[in-house]
């Protein structure tokens, strides 16, 4: 789920980037520990490990983007390499309520092709400056239906969430735009330190989580203010239910906090995924932020997800989707998508995709954006 609203607010100094390598020596001696603590070698300290209790993961996306119309016709190449692991509790010897993750993220791009397009809502969802970061670095523990999450945090793995809108690019289907260029949100490609909590009850769901206001600067933690959101979601998987959700956020800074963050001001979205006739899912999304110091005060999505829409292509998806950003001046800018995801392999994918922007930024020329991604996976 992602957003280069982060990109373009990211004043980095030599003090922080020391940080961060140091906090990325911090990732990898995490990961070395839990592999360690997972090795037959426990086994010996008396430590029964649990195979499947480790997980590792490794993905590269790499996209070809070239746009015609807007402000001027360009092109770029983005790419995002994922080295990530999961380890439940049994594979320190601790209790299976337990869970911890670590994720090193590294994007190697060219320049941001909306800022040859002109729009607001990120026609690509890999745009990111290029580095290397630690993105997640969290520990987790179940209380019976409750689960407490803290460390390094990526909200929009959370909140906000449509799976049936995952596989289109552009950065409004992630998270929407009413929060995500309307605050500093620890989103793609930056997450923050944050706590959050979550319980359920039956088909009930709900998740709050509390992050710092300036997830650029791990340093100031809570110093500057802090993002709050809390979100209910409704699905009866029993009964083949949709997926209703509905969030509400607040963006709160201190007097303290630098003139180049967003002024403090909130938002609501509500989710709906409604599955149709086979497997195909439909899905709408609205997002809010009606104080003045909302730059996009309302976004919409729209569209739906095909799986296997091939006869002998079980694992292919198109999906079709519209969204729609509402500018605080009243005009607005509407992205047509269509995309196809062509899986070559259990680990491979190749995916052409195609938009219409109309009136990027509310008041460029209309663009055409045509992007080819693939997909390499291994877990």
């Amino acid at each position: 789920m992602f957003c280069k609203a982060s990109r373009r607010s990211c004043r980095h100094t030599a003090k922080q980037s020391r940080r961060r390598r140091c906090l990325a020596r911090v990732v990898a001696g995490v990961c070395l520990t839990i592999a360690a603590a997972a090795s037959p070698a426990t086994a010996a300290h008396g430590v029964q490990p649990n195979p499947q209790a480790l997980h590792w993961s490794f993905s590269w996306d790499s996209a070809v983007i070239a746009d015609m119309g807007g402000v001027a016709p360009g092109s770029s190449t983005d790419n995002l390499f994922r080295a990530g692991m999961d380890a439940d509790g049994p594979a320190l010897g601790l209790s299976a309520a337990w869970h911890f993750a670590a994720t090193v993220a590294c994007t190697q791009n060219g320049r941001s092709i909306s800022d040859e397009v002109g729009d607001v809502q990120g026609v690509i969802n890999l745009d990111a400056e290029s580095r290397c970061r630690p993105y997640t670095l969290s520990a987790a523990r179940d209380f019976g239906g409750l689960r407490a999450t803290l460390g390094l945090i990526p909200a929009d793995q959370y909140f906000d969430v449509a799976d049936s809108c995952s596989a289109l690019l552009n950065s409004s289907f992630g998270v929407e735009p009413t929060w995500s260029r309307n605050t500093v949100a620890p989103i793609y490609p930056t997450a923050g330190a944050g706590a959050m909590v979550s319980w359920r009850r039956g088909a009930w769901l709900d998740r709050a989580g509390l992050f710092q206001a300036d997830p650029n600067r791990l340093d100031s933690a809570f110093r500057e203010g802090a993002l709050l959101i809390d979100e209910v979601v409704y699905h009866d998987a029993v009964a083949g239910s949709g997926i209703y959700k509905i969030g509400i956020w607040g963006y709160h800074l201190r007097s303290r906090a630098p003139d180049s963050l967003p002024r403090a001001n909130w938002g609501l979205y509500l989710i709906t995924e409604q599955p149709l006739a086979g497997d195909a899912t439909a899905f709408f999304r609205i997002g809010l932020s009606p104080d003045a110091a909302s730059g996009i005060p309302l976004d919409l999505q729209a569209g739906v997800s095909v799986p296997a829409p091939l006869p002998r292509r079980p694992d292919d998806q198109l999906s079709l989707g519209v969204a729609l950003a509402e500018l605080r001046d009243g005009r607005t800018e509407t992205a047509f998508e269509a995309t196809y995801v062509l899986a070559i392999s259990g680990h491979v994918s190749l995916q052409p995709d195609l938009q219409y922007v109309l009136y990027p930024g509310g008041t460029q020329p209309s663009a055409t954006v045509l992007a080819l991604r693939l997909h390499l996976e291994i877990d």
